[in-house]
């Protein structure tokens, strides 16, 4: 799932959140939305691509009845593609609409981050210059929080000094494991993780 015109953050609550998905192998399929927000919705525009907007949206005979506008955030999002011949793909990860300050992409998923979660290093870095982090996972009623974000050094001195936990199914900590249900956010409380922003 890609969204055809990234931004830099989070978007503004008069904007949307274009996503399309597009499957590795070229093949075609149908896609399924899902979405973590009570009160956003999923709007199906054609094969494979939908938007994203903070509010409800309710229909009456296929036509727009009324619009309530929602509270920005982040939000989770499944999009799963299926093609009838069992070879279906997901993929889990989070979109911001109205979320102030700056937002750490991690394979996908958005993370707040402050000057009280964060190093001014990461803070400040350019997209695209750091290839890994370490942090520590805080449970919330929210979902994971990153605390104590730091901009790695070395991969493989971050791997042994902070290797993955044993419910991953790799070295650094893949945050699909969590959304998939590998690894439970309980368990992760307090963990100290290296995540590959590449």
């Amino acid at each position: 799932v890609v969204d055809p015109v990234p931004l830099a953050g989070s978007a503004t609550a008069d904007q949307l959140v274009r996503l399309t998905a597009r499957r590795d192998d070229g093949s075609s399929g149908s896609e399924r939305w899902m979405l973590g927000a009570a009160d956003w919705s999923i709007l199906d525009l054609e094969a494979g691509t939908a938007d994203v907007v903070a509010a409800a949206v309710s229909f009456d005979d296929g036509a727009i009845d009324a619009v309530d506008e929602s509270a920005g955030g982040i939000a989770p999002l499944l999009a799963l593609s299926i093609d009838g011949a069992g070879n279906n793909a997901w993929r889990w990860q989070t979109v911001a609409i109205e979320v102030e300050g700056p937002l750490l992409d991690l394979q996908g998923f958005l993370f707040e981050l402050s000057a009280e979660t964060a190093t001014d290093e990461v803070l400040q870095a350019a997209p695209g210059a750091l290839d890994h982090v370490v942090a520590t996972v805080e449970a919330t009623v929210d979902g994971p929080r990153l605390v104590d974000v730091e901009a790695g050094s070395d991969l493989a001195s971050d791997l042994a000094a902070y290797p993955g936990p044993a419910c991953g199914r790799s070295e650094a900590f893949v945050l699909a494991d969590l959304a998939e249900g590998r690894c439970p956010l309980p368990e992760l409380d307090g963990a100290r993780v290296v995540l590959e922003l590449r």
